[in-house]
């Protein structure tokens, strides 16, 4: 009978974990009035703070005001240059403003940042 009661206490154990998840998940869900769509694909951001050949990122969602990022350093609130790869192997650049940016482990940040408009071919990122 032990071993059933340590499997009970493992499920709960589980369930309450996953609740946890569950809830925090739900904090973060729309706060905007923008839905956004999951779209897992890989960008460059360019900013004037990123190394020439920009820093490479995941973009986890989209809306039709902005995007979500995922990436390996910390970004300040600024213009950014974004360049989507799309499945057909060409890109898409886009200017967008960085609003905000959070850690999310000892490693990773997410962002959200608001779309200002299409590139032109020409266009680059300002160097300080």
């Amino acid at each position: 009978m032990p071993r059933q009661s340590t499997l009970v206490d493992e499920g709960v154990a589980l369930l309450d974990a996953m609740d946890l998840l569950l809830h925090e998940a739900r904090n973060g869900l729309e706060r905007r009035g923008e839905i956004r769509v999951p779209f897992l694909r890989g960008v460059t951001i360019a900013t004037a703070d990123t190394p020439s050949e920009g820093l490479a990122a995941l973009c986890r969602d989209l809306s039709p005001m902005g995007i979500g990022l995922v990436h390996s350093v910390p970004l300040e609130p600024q213009d950014a240059l974004i360049t989507i790869q799309l499945e057909n192997g060409e890109s898409l650049r886009l200017w967008a403003r960085i609003k905000w940016c959070q850690g999310i482990g000892s490693q990773w940040y997410v962002s959200g940042a608001q779309f200002l408009r299409v590139a032109l071919p020409d266009d680059s990122v300002p160097c300080i």
